[in-house]
């Protein structure tokens, strides 16, 4: 079996990308344990987009190229990407199911619904509500020491700008609804989306993925029966161009 592990940029702090490259690592070192390919393709070195620029981190445009560039040349049988939004692109569900290969998503829940990235309020509590793109947006042009978010200068022109509305240069209402429906069209791109916990199956499920596409698992191991099945299945290209072709399930 061969799996394509990528994983993007973690932009809420350098713990959560060193988190990733890990995890990528892991779950390579053990399909080669196995018997099995894989293949790592890590994000190049970008400018981090400006925080008041929401949709910019749902995007790599270098790491999508990357990813279907190897897709081509490595012909897996599962992309497995680590995180959607966040410093992940969004389009890489899609991607690789343009090249007729079945994707597992693996997120997080507060990389997933929070702009910041740690369902953390900017009162200090707990964010239990993340439907409200009005709340979010509020939150997000405050001014928050030591955490992801505009600095003291950026927060006094996001209020000066308010009432420019939908079209000011800082987080918007409208950019929260839009990063909401991007990341659910971006799920349903997947054949399944792993969480790990009760918080990440809430997530997914609050961007109205079906619960059938859900899997809640805890180690490495109950990844490979997913993998297994989905690598069985057949698929077809988006793009017929005689270069990508889909391997046949089963091959070692």
């Amino acid at each position: 079996m061969r799996v394509l592990i990528a994983y993007g940029h973690t932009w809420a702090s350098s713990s959560a990308a060193d988190a990733a490259a890990s995890r990528a690592q892991s779950l390579a070192a053990a399909l080669i344990a196995g018997g099995h390919e894989s293949n790592v393709v890590a994000p190049t070195a970008r400018a981090r987009p400006a925080f008041r620029k929401v949709g910019a981190r749902l995007e790599d445009a270098q790491h999508e190229h990357a990813v279907a560039a190897t897709i081509r040349a490595f012909a897996p049988e599962v992309v497995h990407v680590l995180g959607c939004g966040g410093g992940t692109s969004m389009h890489l569900p899609w991607i690789a199911r343009a090249l007729g290969v079945a994707s597992v998503v693996e997120v997080d829940a507060a990389a997933l619904l929070c702009h910041r990235g740690d369902l953390v309020h900017e009162s200090g509590d707990a964010c239990l509500i993340t439907d409200d793109a009005a709340r979010c947006a509020a939150c997000c042009c405050a001014r928050t020491r030591g955490r992801a978010g505009l600095s003291a200068a950026g927060a006094i022109a996001a209020r000066a700008t308010r009432w420019l509305g939908d079209v000011a240069p800082f987080p918007t209402p409208l950019a929260f609804r839009n990063r909401r429906d991007l990341l659910s069209a971006a799920l349903s791109e997947a054949a399944a989306v792993v969480v790990h916990d009760e918080a990440g199956w809430r997530a997914a499920l609050a961007l109205d993925l079906p619960a059938s596409r859900l899997h809640l698992l805890e180690s490495h191991a109950a990844l490979w029966p997913l993998w297994t099945t989905l690598a069985a299945r057949p698929t077809t290209s988006l793009v017929d161009d005689g270069v990508h072709a889909r391997p046949t399930a089963g091959t070692a």
